[in-house]
Protein backbone atom coordinates (compact mmCIF):
# COMPACT_ATOMS: atom_id res chain seq x y z
CA UNK A 1 0.00 0.00 0.00
CA UNK A 2 1.45 3.32 -1.09
CA UNK A 3 0.64 6.56 0.69
CA UNK A 4 0.53 9.70 -1.41
CA UNK A 5 1.38 12.92 0.39
CA UNK A 6 1.08 16.38 -1.04
CA UNK A 7 4.40 18.16 -0.48
CA UNK A 8 2.84 21.54 0.41
CA UNK A 9 0.38 19.94 2.84
CA UNK A 10 3.23 18.09 4.53
CA UNK A 11 5.28 21.28 4.81
CA UNK A 12 2.28 23.12 6.29
CA UNK A 13 1.85 20.30 8.81
CA UNK A 14 5.52 20.59 9.80
CA UNK A 15 5.19 24.38 10.02
CA UNK A 16 2.18 23.99 12.33
CA UNK A 17 4.20 21.65 14.52
CA UNK A 18 7.18 24.03 14.64
CA UNK A 19 4.88 26.91 15.55
CA UNK A 20 3.13 24.89 18.29
CA UNK A 21 6.51 24.02 19.81
CA UNK A 22 7.76 27.63 19.54
CA UNK A 23 10.59 26.65 17.16
CA UNK A 24 10.29 30.00 15.44
CA UNK A 25 13.76 30.15 13.87
CA UNK A 26 13.19 26.72 12.30
CA UNK A 27 9.72 27.77 11.17
CA UNK A 28 11.03 30.87 9.41
CA UNK A 29 13.93 28.95 7.85
CA UNK A 30 11.61 26.26 6.48
CA UNK A 31 9.18 28.88 5.16
CA UNK A 32 12.03 30.57 3.28
CA UNK A 33 13.45 27.32 1.92
CA UNK A 34 10.11 25.87 0.86
CA UNK A 35 8.63 29.22 -0.25
CA UNK A 36 5.53 28.45 1.81
CA UNK A 37 4.06 30.62 4.57
CA UNK A 38 2.51 29.09 7.67
CA UNK A 39 -0.30 31.66 7.57
CA UNK A 40 -2.20 33.35 4.79
CA UNK A 41 -1.57 37.09 5.10
CA UNK A 42 -2.34 40.01 2.83
CA UNK A 43 0.79 41.09 0.98
CA UNK A 44 1.36 44.15 3.19
CA UNK A 45 1.25 42.12 6.40
CA UNK A 46 3.51 39.42 4.95
CA UNK A 47 6.00 42.16 3.99
CA UNK A 48 5.90 43.60 7.51
CA UNK A 49 6.28 40.13 9.04
CA UNK A 50 9.39 39.48 6.94
CA UNK A 51 10.89 42.79 8.10
CA UNK A 52 10.33 42.01 11.78
CA UNK A 53 11.44 38.38 11.54
CA UNK A 54 14.64 39.49 9.79
CA UNK A 55 15.29 42.12 12.48
CA UNK A 56 14.90 45.02 10.04
CA UNK A 57 13.22 47.16 12.68
CA UNK A 58 13.93 50.58 11.17
CA UNK A 59 12.27 49.62 7.89
CA UNK A 60 9.39 48.11 9.89
CA UNK A 61 8.92 51.42 11.69
CA UNK A 62 9.05 53.29 8.37
CA UNK A 63 6.41 50.90 6.99
CA UNK A 64 4.09 51.61 9.92
CA UNK A 65 4.31 55.30 9.08
CA UNK A 66 1.81 54.52 6.29
CA UNK A 67 -0.80 53.72 8.95
CA UNK A 68 -0.03 56.56 11.34
CA UNK A 69 -3.17 58.49 10.47
CA UNK A 70 -5.41 55.44 10.09
CA UNK A 71 -8.43 55.55 12.36
CA UNK A 72 -7.97 53.50 15.53
CA UNK A 73 -4.41 52.46 14.60
CA UNK A 74 -2.29 52.67 17.78
CA UNK A 75 0.83 53.95 16.06
CA UNK A 76 2.80 54.81 19.22
CA UNK A 77 2.01 51.46 20.80
CA UNK A 78 3.20 49.63 17.68
CA UNK A 79 6.41 51.66 17.56
CA UNK A 80 6.95 50.93 21.26
CA UNK A 81 6.49 47.20 20.59
CA UNK A 82 9.15 47.22 17.87
CA UNK A 83 11.59 49.32 19.86
CA UNK A 84 11.07 47.09 22.90
CA UNK A 85 12.06 44.06 20.82
CA UNK A 86 15.07 45.94 19.46
CA UNK A 87 16.03 46.92 23.02
CA UNK A 88 15.72 43.34 24.29
CA UNK A 89 17.89 42.08 21.45
CA UNK A 90 20.58 44.63 22.24
CA UNK A 91 20.47 43.63 25.91
CA UNK A 92 20.66 39.95 24.92
CA UNK A 93 23.65 40.51 22.61
CA UNK A 94 25.44 42.47 25.36
CA UNK A 95 27.74 44.17 22.86
CA UNK A 96 29.71 47.05 24.36
CA UNK A 97 29.95 48.68 20.90
CA UNK A 98 26.17 49.16 20.87
CA UNK A 99 25.83 51.07 24.15
CA UNK A 100 25.12 54.37 22.37
CA UNK A 101 22.36 52.71 20.34
CA UNK A 102 20.91 51.22 23.52
CA UNK A 103 20.91 54.63 25.26
CA UNK A 104 19.18 56.32 22.30
CA UNK A 105 16.66 53.51 22.06
CA UNK A 106 16.02 53.77 25.78
CA UNK A 107 15.23 57.48 25.43
CA UNK A 108 12.89 56.78 22.50
CA UNK A 109 11.06 54.11 24.50
CA UNK A 110 10.72 56.39 27.51
CA UNK A 111 8.73 58.85 25.36
CA UNK A 112 6.43 56.10 24.05
CA UNK A 113 5.31 54.39 27.24
CA UNK A 114 4.43 54.81 30.89
CA UNK A 115 7.03 55.24 33.58
CA UNK A 116 6.19 51.81 35.04
CA UNK A 117 6.66 50.02 31.71
CA UNK A 118 9.86 51.94 31.09
CA UNK A 119 11.22 50.97 34.52
CA UNK A 120 10.28 47.32 33.87
CA UNK A 121 12.26 47.44 30.66
CA UNK A 122 15.26 49.05 32.37
CA UNK A 123 15.31 46.09 34.77
CA UNK A 124 16.60 43.98 31.87
CA UNK A 125 19.81 46.00 31.97
CA UNK A 126 20.62 44.37 35.31
CA UNK A 127 20.34 40.84 33.90
CA UNK A 128 22.97 38.78 32.08
CA UNK A 129 20.40 37.66 29.52
CA UNK A 130 16.76 38.40 28.82
CA UNK A 131 15.63 34.88 29.72
CA UNK A 132 16.86 35.45 33.30
CA UNK A 133 13.66 37.47 33.77
CA UNK A 134 10.97 35.10 35.14
CA UNK A 135 8.34 36.27 32.65
CA UNK A 136 10.79 35.80 29.75
CA UNK A 137 12.20 32.40 30.73
CA UNK A 138 11.50 30.92 27.28
CA UNK A 139 12.34 34.09 25.36
CA UNK A 140 14.84 34.10 22.55
CA UNK A 141 15.36 36.55 19.70
CA UNK A 142 13.06 34.66 17.32
CA UNK A 143 10.20 34.08 19.75
CA UNK A 144 10.50 37.74 20.69
CA UNK A 145 10.27 38.80 17.06
CA UNK A 146 7.23 36.58 16.52
CA UNK A 147 5.57 38.01 19.63
CA UNK A 148 6.34 41.52 18.38
CA UNK A 149 4.85 40.76 14.97
CA UNK A 150 1.76 39.07 16.42
CA UNK A 151 1.05 42.01 18.69
CA UNK A 152 1.14 44.46 15.79
CA UNK A 153 -0.51 42.11 13.28
CA UNK A 154 -3.90 42.51 14.93
CA UNK A 155 -3.82 46.26 14.34
CA UNK A 156 -2.51 45.93 10.80
CA UNK A 157 -5.33 43.53 9.90
CA UNK A 158 -7.89 46.21 10.71
CA UNK A 159 -5.90 48.95 8.96
CA UNK A 160 -5.16 47.02 5.75
CA UNK A 161 -8.21 46.84 3.54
Amino acid sequence: MEITVNKDELILLILDFLKSQNYIKSLITLELEANVCSENFPEEIKFFRDLIMNGDFDTGINFLELFRKAEKFPYNHCIYTIKKQQFLELVENNNENEVEILVKLSKDIEELTTKDKYNELCYFLTLKKVSDHPEYATWNIYTGRMTCFNEIKQYLRSAVV
